[in-house]
């Protein structure tokens, strides 16, 4: 059955009618945002709202290898926190797996993905982790992604991003999630921007 699976996994692309994509290119992205997450001390449950931004930028080259980093900075008790994180992947293209999780499918198509870290800014974006799918829904590149994520947030919650080109190699994101714990809400929401060459 796991033999079944994995050629089925391999074959998918030809089944499907999916053209091989062997393009490079390099990808900038910055993002900003604002939410709330809840948190507990001796005096019982809180709220705390916070603002984030971010950084990153990522090279998929020819062979099927990605490399890259992010960067993100949260406001927190006076302080500045500010935390990088590593974008390495094997990345052919439909199938992709590395520092910030898996997914499967091109990204211009309908794909599925389990991701850590690596949507800028990291909280406000798409969730320090997430789970969802994502496809285009006109033919000029617009794209919607909708899934669940979570963190800093103490429970998960829906998350939803659409993406739409301003320009040839521009495009403009914006995010929101929402979720609740223990019925108190806790949300995000945040703008981005990406270039690519």
């Amino acid at each position: 059955m796991s033999k079944c699976f994995f050629i089925i996994l391999f074959l998918a692309p030809y089944i499907v009618g999916f053209a091989p994509q062997d393009s490079s290119y390099t990808e900038w992205q910055i993002g900003a945002g604002s939410g709330q997450y809840t948190y507990e001390d001796c005096s019982g449950e809180h709220t705390s709202h916070f603002y984030d931004a971010g950084f990153r930028v990522t090279t998929k080259f020819k062979s099927p290898w990605r490399l890259g980093a992010s960067i993100s900075a949260i406001p927190s008790n006076e302080r500045l926190v500010v935390f990088g994180y590593p974008d390495f992947a094997y990345d052919n293209g439909f199938f992709s797996l590395g520092t910030t999780g898996l997914r499967v499918g091109y990204l211009e198509r309908t794909f599925f993905e389990i991701k850590c870290l690596d949507e800028i800014p990291y909280t406000t974006g798409r969730g320090l982790f997430r789970i969802g799918m994502g496809t285009p829904i006109t033919q000029n590149g617009t794209c919607i992604w909708m899934g669940a994520n979570v963190g800093v947030y103490q429970s998960w919650g829906f998350g939803t991003s659409l993406e739409f080109p301003l320009q040839a190699n521009y495009s403009l994101s914006l995010t929101g999630r929402y979720g609740e714990h223990n019925s108190i809400p806790e949300y995000g929401i945040s703008l981005g921007l990406k270039f690519r060459r």
